[in-house]
């Protein structure tokens, strides 16, 4: 810690992706070591990662890329926060469609993934803003993005994709709350004539029963608009989940 509100460290993370079906499927393992600044003020953070990432795979060669990531967040006044920010760094297949499964839980996330399931790396360069806005009764979160995708082994998959989603939250009372949320995300194929358009719309209702139990109720529907008539799809889901907080983690 260099000052009152710099603070300087080396990381590393690590993550590994295992298939059911080794036969079918190749494993990753990820690795990423990288310095990291941080500068926090009363109403500002600040963050920079430098580095080097590597995915090995199995009976592959391994792939080495940099890592670059670029984070500001500012607090507006006591009820808004504004942000930005970007990325340059090596990912995989593997790693992004259990991005996307784990996504199914997060109403303010889209659980359609623009990905093929091909077991390829690829550099993705990312930009975002988001802004947030919490008073007493009204919660809402805006977030836009731009990313590009340079695929390894399939470059047909290289795209630009852009989007965003907004989410609005209502407390009705102290134990119950209202969500309305919209995505959408339009990837445009930089080596075939394709383009593709995930939209994902729903609704949903939270109770706390006690301090630990909280139900879930959702209606969502998840749709894309495609050039290729093959690729499109509309998917209607109803979801109702139990989620349970013992303080430490939570449960589902």
């Amino acid at each position: 810690q260099t000052s009152p509100i710099t603070t300087w460290s080396m990381n590393v993370e690590t993550e590994k992706v295992e298939f059911d079906d080794p036969l079918s499927n190749i494993n990753f393992q990820r690795r990423d070591i990288f310095a990291r600044v941080q500068t926090r003020t009363s109403q500002s953070n600040f963050g920079l990662d430098v580095g080097k990432s590597t995915i090995s795979r199995d009976g592959l060669e391994d792939v080495n890329g940099t890592l670059g990531r670029l984070s500001w967040n500012r607090q507006l006044n006591t009820q808004s926060n504004f942000g930005l920010a970007a990325e340059s760094s090596l990912s995989d297949t593997g790693s992004d469609l259990a991005a996307t499964a784990a996504a199914a839980n997060n109403p303010t996330e889209s659980t359609v993934s623009q990905n093929l399931v091909a077991q390829d790396v690829f550099r993705a360069k990312r930009g975002e803003m988001t802004y947030s806005r919490t008073g007493s009764r009204l919660k809402s979160n805006l977030r836009l993005f731009g990313r590009r995708l340079e695929f390894q082994v399939t470059p047909l998959n290289d795209r630009d994709e852009a989007g965003g989603d907004i989410l609005f939250s209502y407390f009705y009372s102290g134990a119950t709350s209202f969500d309305l949320f919209y995505s959408r995300a339009r990837a445009d194929y930089r080596n075939v004539t394709l383009i593709d358009t995930d939209s994902t719309t729903g609704l949903g209702v939270s109770r706390l029963i006690t301090r630990q139990v909280t139900i879930v109720f959702r209606l969502q529907r998840d749709q894309r608009d495609s050039t290729d008539t093959t690729r499109e799809f509309v998917n209607n889901r109803v979801i109702f989940s139990i989620a349970y907080n013992s303080g430490l983690l939570p449960r589902r």
